[in-house]
C-alpha cells in the first residue's frame, strides 16, 4: 500500500482523503514528567487528518485520550513505586508521534527521632 501512495505522490495523483490518511502528525511536547501522584496533563496534536487515534498498549498506569482534533490528555496513576517511563503514540495513517512519559517514585520519608525510639 505504502508503495502504491508513494508512486501516486510521485505523479500528484493523491486524492484529498489519500493526502490526509498519510497526514504527518507531531505532538507538543514531546516529553512529559509527573510527580508520583496521579494526574493529568494536556498536548498539542498537530495533523492535517483530524481522524488521528490514540494507539493502546500503554500500561495501565499510564493513559491518553484524544481531547480534540486537536489535542489529547496523558494521565497516570498514583505512583507507591519506583520511577517509571513508557510512550503514549498518536497515530495517522503509518505515521506516529510519540509522547514520553516520566513518573516519579514515591519518596519514603523517615522521621529519626522515631527510629531511635524504637531501638
Amino acid at each position: 500500500m505504502e508503495t502504491i501512495l508513494k508512486e501516486k505522490e510521485n505523479q500528484n495523483e493523491l486524492s484529498e482523503s489519500e493526502s490526509k490518511a498519510y497526514a504527518p502528525i507531531s505532538v507538543n511536547p514531546t516529553a512529559l514528567t509527573f510527580s508520583s501522584a496521579a494526574g493529568t496533563k494536556g498536548i498539542t496534536v498537530t495533523c492535517a487528518d483530524s481522524g488521528w487515534i490514540t494507539s493502546a498498549g500503554s500500561p495501565a498506569w499510564c493513559s491518553m485520550r484524544k481531547g480534540s482534533n486537536s489535542t489529547a490528555t496523558i494521565s497516570v496513576t498514583k505512583n507507591t513505586g519506583g520511577k517509571r517511563t513508557t510512550g503514549c503514540n498518536c497515530v495517522n495513517g503509518s505515521t506516529v508521534a510519540t509522547v514520553f512519559v516520566t513518573q516519579e517514585g514515591e519518596t519514603v520519608t523517615y522521621d529519626r527521632s522515631s527510629m531511635i525510639k524504637l531501638l
